[in-house]
This record gives structure tokens, sequence and C-alpha cells, in this order.
């Protein structure tokens, strides 16, 4: 296992002979859909295994046995279309705080937790499939009660990342979606902007102008040294080379 750090926010790189990491981190990938999430949730996973960084990974929806249950249920079984507004809201919530309690007790235990969203993504769509608004205050709650270290906000045209998203084979679900639109997503992707592109600890990431590696380079990689992640350089070409 990797030796502690004394300031977990200290940006001096560490010897090279050792992976150094600091414990209990909560990261964020946000953003519309084919934005990019998964990719860079492979990235960083990948680095935290290599360096033998304990941690666990959350998908929204899905994230757990439970919440695969409910991701089958919206986007196979039934489909977001044939679900009633507010029930279609309950399950995803429902999947929510389930993962809220997976990542508290994975952060008292230590562990790093990378989220394949978070409430960002709850409060960015609920502007689209418009919410009931007690349902939106809820999810403003648990962002006060588990708050991310660092979120990155992966943004781009919706045009291109709606493209991306149908075109992936890893998923075939797209069509399920009532925002399956360039209209839609654009709407979302100004709602991310809008809710949380001020916000200090987000990182804006551009992801269909240059390559997931310069990405992870440019925008992500300062930002996990900052939250106390040293990986040596092979390390990251090691994490970075499988997409």
């Amino acid at each position: 296992m990797g030796a502690l750090l004394a300031n977990p926010l200290s940006t001096q790189p560490p010897p090279a002979s050792t992976d150094v990491w600091s414990p209990a981190r909560f990261v964020v990938y946000d953003g519309i859909d084919g934005s990019g999430k998964g990719t860079h949730v492979g990235v960083l996973t990948r680095l935290l295994k290599i360096m033998r960084v304990p941690f666990i990974q959350t998908k929204q929806p899905g994230g757990s046995a439970y919440g695969d249950e409910v991701r089958r249920i919206l986007f196979e079984t039934v489909g977001t279309t044939n679900i009633a507004p507010d029930a279609l809201e309950l399950l995803f919530m429902s999947n929510h705080a389930h993962n809220c309690a997976l990542i508290k007790d994975a952060l008292a235990q230590g562990k790093w937790v990378v989220a394949d969203r978070w409430s960002p993504s709850a409060i960015a769509y609920m502007h689209q499939r418009s919410a009931n608004s007690r349902i939106q205050q809820w999810y403003r709650m648990m962002l006060e009660e588990v708050p991310w270290d660092a979120f990155f906000l992966l943004t781009g045209d919706p045009a291109i990342l709606l493209e991306r998203a149908r075109a992936r084979t890893s998923e075939s679900h797209q069509s399920a979606k009532k925002w399956n639109s360039v209209e839609a997503m654009s709407v979302i992707n100004e709602a991310f902007l809008r809710e949380f592109a001020n916000d200090s600890r987000t990182k804006q990431v551009r992801t269909d102008l240059t390559t997931t590696e310069n990405e992870f380079r440019i925008m992500v990689l300062p930002t996990l040294r900052e939250l106390g992640l040293f990986p040596k350089e092979s390390q990251v070409k090691e994490a970075v080379r499988v997409q």
C-alpha cells in the first residue's frame, strides 16, 4: 500500500521510488451523454489500481447490485419514456440515496471514491425533464451532505457528444432515453454550466477537441496532485494507454 502524505494538499512531488497518495477523496466526473465520463473514470480507476490506492467506483444510475436493477428498469425492461415523471425521478433518487450510503462508508474507511455521475447530473437533467421542485431540493441537500473534493465537468458541442453517445457499442440504451436529442442535450449542458461552472471545485474539461491522454494530463492530473495523488510518469502512461 502506498505511503500517506503528512500534508494531504501539498503539490510537491514525492520521491520517485514511492507511491504517494492521500486517503478519502471523492472525485466526480459528470456531463452530458457522450462527454467521456466512462473513459475518464476508467483512466483514473486504472491509475488507482496501479498505485494500489483503495477505492470504490460508483455509477448513477447503477453502481451496486441494487443500482444495476434500477438501471435495467430505466433503460431496458421498461424505459424512461414509459415511466410517469415523478415515478421516474423517484427511481433515480432511490439509486442516488443507496449510492450515498456506499460513498459515506467508503470515505469513512479512507478509500477514494470515483463517481461516474453524481448529484450534478440529477440537477442538470431535471431542468430538461421539468421535475418536481421538491425532488430538486432533495438533490441540492445531497450536495451539502456528501461534498466532493474535485468535480470534473466534461463539456463539448452537444451535437458531437450525442453522436458519440449513439455510436457507443458498450451500451445500447440511448434510444430509450427521453432526452435523446441535440435540443435536450443542449438544455442539459447549459444547466450544468449555469449551476456548477462557477464553483471553485469545478474543473471544466473540453472533451471534443483533443485526445483523452491530453485531457487527462493537462486538465485532470494537476487537480489530482492537489488532492495528494502523485503518480510516476510510467504509471500515468500505463493508465492512459488503454482507451
